[in-house]
Order: C-alpha cells, then sequence, then structure tokens
C-alpha cells in the first residue's frame, strides 16, 4: 500500500512509563502528528514544558497534553488545553 493510504495516530496514550525529559526530547520527532497525548504519570520535569515550547512547530496539531502526575505538575489540579 502507498504511504497515503496509511492511517495516522493521532491520540497516543503513555502514562505510566517512567518517561524522562531526555526521553520525550527524543520523541518529539516521532508526536509531529498526534492531537492527543498523554504523558501522566511519568518522570517529567519542568523542563518537559520548555521542550514542548521549544518544538511549538514541530507539535503544532496537539490539542490535549495531559501531563498530570508528573514534577512539572506537582500541587497543579487543572486540565490545560495546548
Amino acid at each position: 500500500g502507498s504511504s497515503s493510504n496509511r492511517k495516522q495516530i493521532k491520540s497516543l496514550k503513555l502514562c505510566f512509563n517512567l518517561i524522562t525529559d531526555e526521553g520525550f526530547a527524543a520523541a518529539v520527532e516521532l508526536l509531529g502528528n498526534m492531537t492527543n497525548l498523554n504523558l501522566s504519570n511519568n518522570l517529567l520535569t519542568e523542563r518537559s514544558l520548555d521542550i514542548v515550547l521549544k518544538n511549538k512547530d514541530k507539535l503544532a496539531p496537539l490539542r490535549l497534553l495531559n501531563l498530570r502526575g508528573n514534577k512539572c505538575t506537582k500541587g497543579v489540579h487543572t486540565k490545560s488545553k495546548v
């Protein structure tokens, strides 16, 4: 089949995977088509927020980013839409 017939994954759930800031930074290249990304309950710090901002063009389709339960959201109890 041709690449135009392939379905693209738009939503990805990667919670409880011990993902670090370094792992997230390495994966950004692969996440360009995501509209919904669940990274809850990993090991992400505020550095991951910087990674999102620095890669905002690559992550342009992203509409929902769940970071609940990470170090960067300690004490935060709100849902944020990108």
